[in-house]
């Protein structure tokens, strides 16, 4: 009876697994400044996706994340995390102001956050998740992109990482 309800753990546990489906992109910076990131993109349910980002061998403060999507969201879509201070999902966004930009990238994105406070005074984020919900049928396309200020080993670059097309 034992061996046969490990079993059956074991098997619920693989079902639920494999119902999330994760992939992760690769950013760097679109001036070739040695700065990268990895997000991770993790379709939790068919209504749920979550993303973790982290700077990768790159110092520097996370300001904001872009994304594009396809498909329609629903009324009561909704952006949550920890280090979230502002979202807009309006469209044909390249800047949600105090600096959290994507100027000069020639990209518009769906979608854009704002994370933590500008400077490294009150906050230093080198990695982020945060969890969009009330996705359903919602397909992120892969053109991301990622600000981040306070960069560098003396703390004075800044970056704006994309995916590549």
């Amino acid at each position: 009876m034992k061996k046969f309800l490990i079993a059956v753990v074991v098997s619920l546990i693989v079902a639920c697994a494999s119902n999330a489906q994760a992939y992760f992109l690769y950013l760097s910076d679109f001036e070739g400044r040695p700065y990268y990131a990895q997000v991770e993109v993790l379709n939790n349910s068919t209504d749920e996706i979550t993303f973790n980002i982290k700077l990768e061998d790159t110092i520097g403060d996370i300001r904001g994340f872009f994304f594009n999507y396809d498909g329609l969201l629903s009324d009561d879509f909704n952006i949550v995390g920890d280090d979230i201070t502002s979202w807009s999902a309006a469209g044909n966004i390249n800047d949600m102001g105090g600096g959290v930009n994507m100027n000069g990238t020639g990209e518009l994105f769906d979608v854009g956050i704002v994370f933590g406070t500008a400077g490294i005074g009150g906050d230093d984020i080198w990695s982020t998740s945060f969890t969009i919900y009330n996705t359903t049928n919602l397909d992120i396309e892969s053109m991301m992109g990622l600000r981040i200020t306070s960069a560098g080993e003396d703390r004075e670059g800044s970056g704006k990482l994309i995916t590549a097309h």
